[in-house]
């Protein structure tokens, strides 16, 4: 915990939590007064499709975050091909991406992005 108060001390952090495995009750059961200070900092959205997800990074990219500011995303390739299709699917994959990409470059923030199969997102780019 000390690594990660020390890292996010002034800092401005969003969590786009597609997967809902963000657990607060977690970090307070640790450290009650060190999770504070950090939930003060954090910011969480849920999200709970592929559409939802492309919104609240569309809707991210809106924002004017500070260089200290990073943005954390969870579990963004979770949402199954099966259930869709796979073209439409590598489409909105390829938007977030460009958003993303194009956000980092114009904010200077930080953007950590969560996923299970690594090669797909390796073709995507």
């Amino acid at each position: 915990m000390d690594y990660c108060e020390e890292y996010f001390e002034k800092k401005e952090i969003w969590l786009i939590d597609s997967m809902g495995i963000f657990d607060p009750f977690y970090l307070s059961r640790r450290n009650v007064l060190k999770a504070r200070k950090l939930m003060n900092l954090l910011k969480v959205a849920r999200v709970f499709t592929i559409y939802q997800l492309k919104d609240k990074i569309f809707t991210l990219t809106k924002i004017k975050l500070n260089e200290n500011s990073t943005v954390l995303i969870s579990g963004i390739d979770q949402y199954d091909g099966d259930l869709m299709n796979k073209q439409e699917l590598l489409a909105i994959h390829r938007t977030i991406l460009e958003l993303l990409n194009k956000y980092v470059e114009q904010s200077k923030c930080k953007v950590i992005v969560g996923v299970r199969k690594r090669e797909y997102f390796e073709r995507c780019l």
